[in-house]
């Protein structure tokens, strides 16, 4: 499983959930995050608010993400490449994933959930 801490809140991510839902859009606390599967233990996790405005992100491609709100595509480093945020050189801010065991993420992160349970 992967698990994100951010905005005072855990949360696992099953690795069959990843493999089936390849882009999940959540909120921990008061963080947008967005998690990104490349497949396998390829995985990125970025607060997904930009200028302070959480973005509606969907798939485009294995490669990129399109958000809602300006049509911007984004690159697996969180980071616009085309449209107009691409123009404004912007990134999403990373947000560490931690690949553990579920027992050993617990032990640390006791007041955690898993994601869609």
């Amino acid at each position: 499983m992967a698990g994100v801490a951010v905005g005072g809140k855990a949360r696992a991510y099953e690795a069959s959930r990843l493999a089936a839902e390849p882009v999940i859009l959540d909120e921990l606390g008061e963080v947008p995050v967005v998690l990104w599967s490349g497949g396998g233990r390829m995985l990125r996790a970025f607060d997904r608010r930009v200028d302070g405005k959480a973005l509606l992100l969907a798939p485009v491609d294995g490669e990129h993400l399109r958000d809602a709100e300006t049509g911007s595509s984004w690159d697996f480093r969180g980071c616009a490449v085309e449209g107009p945020q691409a123009t404004a050189k912007l990134c999403m801010t990373p947000v560490p994933v931690f690949w553990d065991y579920w027992f050993d993420w617990r032990a640390y992160n006791s007041e955690t959930d898993i994601y869609g349970r």
